[in-house]
């Protein structure tokens, strides 16, 4: 994750879950966040190999949130 959304989004849980069988498989990746506080956030993620962080991310996924009362 490049930017989680702080300090208007608490990142609560960052969990993978694997798949059950399989080598080279891919997971599931589950985020739970928290509303902090009031405000706008932006949360923006990548996506690559682990082995690869150096090299540029083959997709970005960009959210914008805004926490209101």
């Amino acid at each position: 994750m490049k930017t989680a959304g702080e300090p208007v989004l608490e990142l609560l849980d960052d969990k993978f879950d694997s798949p059950t069988s399989g080598l080279g498989k891919g997971g599931t990746r589950r985020w739970r966040f928290k509303a902090a506080q009031r405000g706008s956030a932006d949360i923006e993620m990548v996506y690559r190999r682990a082995s690869e962080q150096d090299q540029a991310p083959a997709e970005t996924f960009r959210l914008a949130v805004r926490v209101e009362p």
